[in-house]
């Protein structure tokens, strides 16, 4: 066997390996299974299959994990929070692909603490949260250069794109810089996202809301009424995307509270329904 037939064998024997390896991951990521169920990845790849699967109702609801807790995945075909990292970029993917298979979708909530407005992408919870699920064959119509070359900081990270390397058992890819992490502050990613989904709901007349999640007494004294994430705001002409976010947002003695963001579960347990009766959403 000549040295180019040899390269030319292991090179076709690698393909195929790889084919089998991405096919095995594809079958388990493809519904709940005792593999699949055992993935940190599998939950949110699941949200995004939510997005495809018929919506009765003509809205939809998107959020950080607070509104995951008031408006759990799976009650209804329309409660599709995922959490606050990169929440922008996941609203932007998940609304896109909502509405292509819903096409009567008119009204869009997003229900998030300020920290999912402002969350940095360069954060050691981006890949978990993010890369590894959103990063994928269904998301190529709204993936942008932009965003992966922010993926590409860590060259690795790019095997995430593939669903055998999905079901790998780890998500340690860290895109922390080290440079400090203000939760009162937009950032570059929340900019450009936010530009995105003002398109995107100008362009399929979608009406686009924001909705604060419950948070603790204490964090508007420590981010001093969010002045400075009110700021960002304005600065940068997204005034009317935040039309009541502030004036209405609801805030909760911080011993309700089991980490200063999310809700006890005996208290949620007791006090579900006057909360989201006081969120003034989903009538």
């Amino acid at each position: 066997m000549t040295v180019k037939k040899f390269i030319l064998v292991i090179s076709l024997n690698l393909l195929c390996m790889i084919l089998l390896f991405e096919l095995a991951g594809t079958l388990v990521l493809a519904s709940p299974n005792y593999f699949s169920q055992r993935l940190s990845v599998f939950r949110l790849y699941q949200s995004q299959g939510g997005t495809e699967k018929p919506i009765s109702s003509d809205t939809l609801l998107l959020g950080c994990s607070v509104a995951g807790q008031l408006f759990p995945m799976g009650k209804r075909s329309n409660w599709l929070a995922t959490g606050a990292p990169c929440l922008l970029a996941k609203s932007y993917i998940m609304a896109n692909r909502a509405l292509k298979a819903n096409p009567h979708i008119k009204v869009i909530y997003i229900v998030t603490v300020p920290a999912g407005i402002t969350h940095k992408f360069e954060s050691k919870m981006t890949y978990g949260h993010f890369i590894k699920s959103f990063f994928s064959y269904a998301n190529i119509p709204y993936l942008d250069w932009f965003l992966v070359k922010k993926i590409a900081q860590r060259p690795i990270a790019l095997l995430s794109f593939f669903n055998f390397y999905k079901i790998l058992p780890f998500s340690d890819i860290n895109y922390d810089d080290g440079k400090p992490i203000y939760y009162d502050t937009l950032t570059d990613f929340g900019i450009f996202y936010l530009k995105k989904l003002r398109e995107f709901s100008k362009t399929n007349h979608v009406e686009l809301i924001f909705v604060a999640s419950p948070v603790r007494e204490s964090l508007g004294r420590q981010l001093h009424n969010y002045k400075h994430l009110r700021a960002g705001i304005h600065n940068n002409g997204f005034d009317d995307m935040f039309t009541g976010y502030f004036d209405h947002m609801v805030s909760y003695p911080d011993s309700c509270f089991v980490d200063g963001t999310h809700f006890k579960n005996g208290y949620l347990e007791n006090q579900r329904e006057e909360i989201v009766r006081r969120l003034g959403i989903f009538r």
